[in-house]
């Protein structure tokens, strides 16, 4: 029997047996056992996950994740979305695109100008507007390359081990400095387990540095079992700090745990200050993978967005936009004293696709560059204001989601 066109199909939340195949949708698409997925289900909340089925049958799924971005110095709200399948025997008809079709609809319905995922196939979601906005690195280091300069006494530098009654002063420093870091998330109820609670059967375990003023810097880590010698690897699953004793206090920390570990996996970025804070940071770093944003309310992005304070002008764009085409057509840009103000109307003179706003409008990417892609149209010097309005440094993020 030939099956019904996805444009058949229902999309929504899952009743509680479709939960069940769910689970097995992805346990199977991704390869993992049953009772991972049944964990990641509960970690994502099942009033955030989604499917499309006909009839009842489920053909996909995937998670929710509501939280936040930041751009420009300030967080704009983030649909994270992660965990997408589709049945084994219904690959390759469309499900996929039909199941973010919806996805876009409703992030935009309920006030989430951006979406964002790490893609296993760019091609289904640049088919529907995504584009790289981001990346994320890893660095390899074995203890003796982290050296001798790191701090193991840093004066009035206060280390210990980090408790659950530091985990409101270590999220309020993390959001405090996520802001300085285009890309970095405004992390909720899903991110924060993922990096300091046990997962796949390995414990966490974190550090704090105090000052005078308070929490002045942190990290967590795993360890994992070695794997044919007796050493360690250490996974460091966060780091955060305000000023570079406590960077090179936390430092030290990893040098520390040198007796027992092969090696260190850092995530991090050829401009993350724990990174440069390094005097000879000459060890191995790759990009690990990029993540890609979609845009799902153009104003409420550009509107939310922070700009340079000394960044004054106005720019009209023109948004091709087919499957959002509410947010399609001409708009005036006008930037002033940090702020955006957007409205309908103006000449239209830049002309985007939803692709390559989504990788301007972040600062990921330029004009001219989208030009060569095909994503931006227009004439140099409009460009040029365009992209004084988005430039700062190229975002990224630590954590996987």
């Amino acid at each position: 029997m030939t099956p019904h066109a996805p444009s058949s199909l229902d999309y929504g939340l899952p009743t509680e047996d479709q939960r069940a195949e769910q689970v097995a949708l992805l346990a199977h698409a991704f390869g993992i056992p049953s009772s991972t997925d049944t964990m990641w289900i509960d970690a994502i909340g099942h009033e955030e996950l989604r499917v499309v089925h006909e009839g009842g049958e489920i053909w996909g799924g995937l998670g929710l994740i509501p939280m936040g971005q930041s751009f420009g110095g300030r967080v704009l709200p983030l649909m994270g979305v992660a965990g997408v399948g589709v049945r084994s025997d219904r690959l390759r008809r469309g499900v996929a695109t039909t199941l973010m079709r919806h996805v876009l609809q409703e992030t935009r319905e309920r006030g989430f100008p951006l979406s964002g995922l790490y893609a296993s196939t760019w091609s289904l979601y640049r088919r529907v507007g995504y584009e790289c906005a981001g990346a994320r690195y890893l660095a390899t280091l074995t203890p003796p390359e982290i050296g001798t300069w790191a701090a193991r006494d840093e004066g009035s530098l206060r280390l210990c081990q980090a408790t659950v009654d530091d985990r409101p002063a270590v999220e309020a420093l993390y959001h405090a400095q996520a802001l300085h870091h285009p890309g970095h998330l405004q992390r909720g109820r899903y991110i924060w387990p993922r990096l300091r609670d046990l997962r796949f059967g390995i414990p966490a375990h974190g550090v704090v540095v105090h000052d005078e003023e308070g929490l002045a810097g942190y990290l967590y880590y795993r360890k994992h079992p070695p794997q044919g010698s007796f050493r360690h690897r250490v996974e460091v699953t966060d780091a955060c700090a305000r000023s570079p004793a406590a960077w090179r206090r936390l430092w030290g920390f990893l040098a520390d745990l040198g007796t027992m570990v092969e090696r260190i996996e850092l995530p991090t970025a050829p401009h993350d200050p724990m990174y440069l804070c390094h005097p000879d940071p000459r060890f191995r770093m790759e990009q690990l993978e990029s993540w890609l944003v979609r845009v799902t309310d153009v104003e409420g992005l550009l509107r939310g967005r922070g700009y340079g304070p000394g960044v004054a002008g106005s720019v009209d764009l023109h948004l091709h936009d087919e499957v959002l085409p509410q947010q399609a057509g001409d708009w005036r840009l006008e930037v002033e004293g940090g702020q955006g103000r957007l409205r309908r109307g103006g000449a239209g003179t830049l002309r985007l696709s939803a692709r390559g706003l989504a990788a301007w409008a972040t600062g990921f990417c330029s004009l001219p560059v989208l030009a060569q892609l095909g994503h931006a149209h227009g004439p140099g010097d409009a460009m040029a204001r365009a992209d004084a309005m988005t430039a700062g440094p190229s975002p990224w993020m630590r954590e996987m989601f």
